[in-house]
């Protein structure tokens, strides 16, 4: 068994996943979880197959799951980077859903947002705004990133599939030469280049970056916007939770500096 800060985790024949939290912003995460792993298979993505969702006695969601035999790929040892380029590979077959933007709705599964800016300005100004009181980023440089979002970002983007907003070596796991991508609870409909941004932002852009996006078309100022977003929604649950945040604001401070000098 495994508590973590939201969930837990028993780890049997089978994953059963229990939501400790009851956050506000998605109150049925894990439903919405359920909905985003079968939308995954269906798309060509190797995830776990969902065995069964209810609510306990407790009236928390339960989430019942395949166990998928094999290896987290680990971060302190160096990466087979044939499993980023198969795990982008299939990621590359998300298909558009046509059902809104952003935080999905757990009863009509369509997201909040009529269009992908709309989300991303409430995002940054909803995150961001914590960055702001405790002094990592200035409302000026706040107010510069939503300028920039509407001015770069077409407002023209239809293109709503599942983003799984969480990819790292932990959530990719090797199992008898395929590559399956768990842990789909902070799932958002969007453009499927964030998810990219977000790896980049959290990890860099080497090689296992490249392989994982290989198959990704995005243009450099809008892949930098989505890694200033990244890092915002990044930073602000690092203060929420109280992990370590000096490096990431540095990291920030960088992004920002990039984004004025090429805009």
């Amino acid at each position: 068994m495994r508590v973590g800060r939201l969930n837990m985790i028993e780890i049997k024949d089978i994953i059963v996943k229990t939501c400790i939290v009851r956050e506000k912003t998605r109150p049925y995460k894990l439903q919405i979880e359920a909905w985003a792993l079968d939308h995954a298979s269906r798309m060509g993505i190797n995830s776990p197959k969902v065995l069964n969702y209810y609510r306990n006695g407790s009236g928390q969601e339960v989430l019942v799951l395949e166990k998928i035999p094999g290896n987290h790929l680990d971060s302190s040892i160096q990466p087979n980077l044939m499993m980023y380029r198969k795990l982008g590979e299939q990621l590359s077959r998300r298909f558009n859903l046509n059902c809104g933007f952003g935080w999905i709705d757990p009863e009509t599964k369509h997201g909040l947002y009529n269009t992908w800016i709309s989300f991303l300005l409430d995002f940054v100004q909803q995150y961001g705004g914590q960055l702001c009181k405790h002094g990592i980023i200035s409302n000026q440089n706040l107010e510069y990133i939503k300028l920039i979002i509407s001015d770069v970002i077409p407002s023209a983007i239809y293109f709503s599939t599942i983003v799984h907003r969480d990819l790292k070596p932990q959530n990719i796991i090797y199992s008898r030469s395929r590559v399956f991508l768990i842990d789909w609870e902070n799932v958002i409909l969007g453009d499927p280049a964030f998810d990219f941004a977000l790896f980049k932002a959290r990890f860099g852009g080497g090689l296992r970056h490249k392989y994982l996006s290989k198959y990704s078309e995005i243009n450099q100022i809008t892949e930098l916007i989505y890694e200033i977003v990244a890092l915002i929604g990044w930073i602000d649950f690092c203060i929420t939770y109280r992990y370590g945040i000096n490096g990431k604001t540095k990291k920030l401070q960088k992004l920002l500096s990039n984004l004025r000098s090429i805009n």
